[in-house]
């Protein structure tokens, strides 16, 4: 069930949250309650939060591990938009339809349908559930969609090749009928590991703290190393949740959402909110990026953000430096040497190709428009990041020559 991190639908054209981010959806839900009641309701507030903190901490290489309650009213599961709590069960019936017409359009994608049912299925489960009982499942990355039909078709569908992550959900009733829905990321998607996850539920008390650690003792014994999250770690400390290590990040935060408000308040063009979005969303991004980067290189990671106070100014400053140094490597990000550079690469390339290029990988394979050593249009490249040497270099599929630029 594609309910990642503490993430609703808000497309529900579009089953898979990460899949693609609709850059102005927060603005939409911001201004619907401005243009109708004058004020921003709590509910308003608490998904627009969510909803932009998840998108980030599904795309941190981290552990995720996230707690989100859905609402009951009228004896169904409910989820807040557009000034009123709507049932969740249409959103799963959405996601099955549009995948099913996915699906007729592009056979590779059947396995999507598949998945769309399975999530239908588990919400009905979860309406039948009484107070106090609990229900767990797991989603798995698509081993064998990945291996027929590669990396680009699957990350394009929302999934992490390089982790190959997959899921463990626990959903328990509570007593007032809402549902309280623990999630935890786990690598390598090893089926063994999700099966000793589901038998651990069997125990009559368990968290989602005793299926990770289920999960975790299969690969360690398969591995003979320790593991956390399905990830091989050298130290008695696990990783920090990735929603901890964005959370921490409160100065920015503040500033994010303060911002937001004052482009939902905006009354310019479409287009320009468009721009201005982006703008904010990407300086935003390449900023917790850069904190993220300069507290992992520190002993105390963790402590690294304590007593940041909230200073506009200077953060106003943080923020533009990380865009410009981000446009600075629009050409070689989008544009493969040449159709589109700097600020236009990001303002006119896909939301996802942005968030990519910030918190990707190292390493990463991305489509040219126009080769810029051989001029073929159209050719497969390949990345490799050093930030250690702050280059990367672009190798060409078909002609093999490579280049390095200054990142």
């Amino acid at each position: 069930m594609h309910l990642q991190g503490n993430q609703l639908p808000q497309n529900q054209e579009k089953p898979e949250q990460f899949k693609s981010f609709d850059v102005l959806a927060s603005i939409d839900l911001l201004r619907f309650d401005l243009q109708t009641s004058d004020k921003i309701s709590p509910e308003t507030w608490n998904r627009v939060r969510d909803e932009e903190m998840s998108y980030i901490a599904e795309g941190i290489n981290r552990p995720l591990h996230t707690e989100f309650v859905l609402h009951e009213e009228n004896g169904t599961l409910v989820y807040f938009h557009e000034g009123q709590w709507k049932p969740y069960m249409s959103t799963l019936f959405k996601g099955l339809e549009t995948a099913v017409h996915e699906k007729a359009i592009d056979s590779r994608r059947a396995f999507m349908a598949d998945r769309a049912a399975y999530d239908l299925q588990i919400g009905y489960q979860l309406l039948g559930l009484s107070p106090g009982q609990k229900l767990v499942w797991h989603s798995s990355f698509p081993h064998e969609a990945h291996k027929q039909f590669g990396d680009k078709f699957i990350s394009d569908l929302g999934f992490w090749p390089s982790r190959k992550m997959g899921f463990i959900y626990q959903a328990q009733k509570n007593s007032d009928e809402s549902l309280l829905l623990s999630t935890q990321s786990v690598d390598g998607s090893d089926e063994d590991g999700f099966r000793a996850a589901l038998e651990r539920a069997n125990d009559k008390q368990f968290s989602i703290e005793d299926l990770r650690n289920a999960y975790d003792e299969v690969m360690e014994n398969k591995y003979a190393h320790k593991f956390y999250a399905g990830r091989r770690i050298d130290s008695e400390l696990p990783e920090q949740n990735a929603w901890e290590a964005i959370a921490q990040h409160d100065d920015l935060l503040q500033y994010y959402f303060t911002n937001l408000e004052s482009l939902a308040r905006q009354n310019g063009s479409r287009a320009e909110l468009d721009k201005s979005k982006k703008r904010l969303t990407y300086g935003v991004w390449a900023a917790i990026k850069e904190r993220l980067s300069v507290a992992a290189r520190s002993s105390n990671y963790r402590d690294v953000t304590k007593n940041i106070e909230y200073n506009p100014r200077s953060l106003d400053n943080e923020i533009n430096q990380a865009y410009r140094l981000l446009s600075a490597r629009g050409e070689i990000l989008f544009g493969c040497g040449g159709s589109i550079t700097g600020e236009d690469a990001l303002l006119e390339g896909e939301a996802k190709d942005v968030f990519e290029s910030i918190f990707g990988s190292k390493d990463e394979t991305l489509k040219c428009v126009t080769c810029p050593l051989c001029k073929e249009e159209g050719v497969d490249a390949h990345v490799h990041r050093d930030d250690a040497s702050k280059t990367k270099t672009i190798t060409c599929s078909k002609c093999k020559q490579s280049k390095s630029y200054s990142l």
